[in-house]
């Protein structure tokens, strides 16, 4: 992989330095080059030289475990020889992990290591995380997901230290951002937020001796875009919430085609963090009256009957939709959506997507969309490469 040249084109004059706090000018750089890329072992060394040749230097979503398995901390070791390798490469890079609103029976066989005890103030147990623990006790969105998987509750102390204990391992691998999930929805019986402020300054206190760079940031979907602590600062570093797309105006329902595109734009009166005024403090000590958020092309379940799931665009969640349309109207939307985030002049960025999962209408099914060129390494890529660093290239901030 050393061989592989990085992109520096689109980076020119952007500063990616930090150690120990982050300036909101980095973090805004790091957002403004941010794709959502899921990880996969089949793809890895195409992963890296696209990833590499689109400059992109924040990468959502990296490593994905929607139900928190043994299975996948199995394969923690190939994660680690991975981002090593990509920061061989290129150190400013950050990766980002997922601790989700799910708890579920398969975390049931991952082990509790002593120090997540002793973090806790409790004796060293010879145990596994019990997720029956970890649900609300009264029975709220138990089975939520699907059958032995809930909607976790912050306040119990067994969730706690799974949130704890996954955050640190992924810190050791080299991990510089954590998505938490929907915080708000896991957090509803701890509305003052003290337990989601003890944890998260646990995880701070435990990057700030471990991280790579001392630092690690935390995001969130958080309704309101104000996560705060009991101290008064921004729990979150920023924010990050779905485009909520709609038809462009004067669009009426119709077949995609090649000549005509399902044409769309953000919706401003949704619940997405657009016009909102969000203020606050960072963990890194800045204040400012335009908290930073990113925006991302969501995805909830691909393709819907008449189109009536809430929040779809078309009849689609987000990525399909994106994935659908012709290629050149996808690949002008990547650069257009930039540029409406932009022109709102709020602290705003747009993740473009790497690879995600989508309903594909030309295979009739839930697949992948990967924006990697189309080559034998990567036989079903989009080849979206070119118009992804058109879009960093052309719009400055968004």
């Amino acid at each position: 992989m050393s061989e592989i040249i990085k992109n520096t084109s689109v980076n020119e004059g952007l500063n990616f330095e930090f150690n120990g706090k982050i300036s909101q000018e980095v973090l805004e750089n790091y957002l403004s080059r941010s794709i959502c890329y899921f990880y996969a072992s089949e793809f890895a060394e195409d992963t890296a030289r696209a990833i590499l040749n689109v400059g992109a230097k924040y990468i959502c979503r990296t490593l994905v475990d929607w139900f928190p398995s043994s299975e996948h901390e199995a394969k923690f070791p190939e994660y680690k020889a991975w981002m090593e390798k990509m920061h061989a490469v290129d150190p400013d890079i950050i990766f980002e992990a997922c601790i989700f609103e799910t708890c579920g029976i398969e975390m049931n066989d991952i082990k509790i290591p002593a120090h997540v005890f002793e973090a806790f103030g409790k004796p060293a147990e010879d145990r596994c995380f019990d997720y029956k623990k970890m649900e609300h006790q009264d029975g709220y969105c138990v089975n939520l997901w699907c059958a032995d998987h809930s909607l976790p509750d912050i306040t119990q102390e067994e969730y706690q230290m799974f949130v704890y204990y996954r955050g640190c391992a992924y810190i050791d691998l080299g991990i510089e951002a954590i998505h938490m999930g929907q915080t708000g929805f896991i957090g509803q019986k701890d509305p003052d937020r003290v337990c989601w402020t003890k944890v998260v300054h646990m995880l701070r206190d435990y990057a700030a001796k471990n991280a790579r760079r001392g630092y690690v940031l935390y995001n969130c979907h958080y309704q309101g875009h104000n996560f705060v602590g009991t101290d008064g600062v921004m729990l979150a570093d920023f924010n990050i919430w779905p485009l909520r797309l709609k038809p462009a105006d004067g669009e009426v329902p119709h077949e995609i085609s090649e000549d005509n595109p399902q044409r769309s734009t953000i919706d401003l009166n949704r619940d997405a963090p657009y016009k909102k005024g969000v203020s606050g403090t960072s963990p890194s000590g800045w204040k400012t009256e335009k908290y930073p958020y990113l925006l991302e092309f969501d995805n909830f379940g691909g393709k819907f009957k008449e189109g009536k799931e809430h929040n779809s665009i078309w009849g689609y969640d987000e990525i399909s939709w994106a994935a659908n349309q012709p290629d050149w109207y996808r690949r002008e939307f990547l650069t257009t959506v930039r540029q409406l985030v932009a022109d709102l002049n709020e602290s705003g960025h747009v993740s473009l997507i790497g690879r995600r999962c989508a309903y594909r209408e030309d295979l009739g099914k839930m697949d992948w969309y990967q924006m990697n060129t189309k080559s034998d390494a990567c036989p079903d890529g989009f080849s979206d490469e070119e118009a992804i660093i058109e879009a960093f290239k052309t719009v400055k901030n968004g």
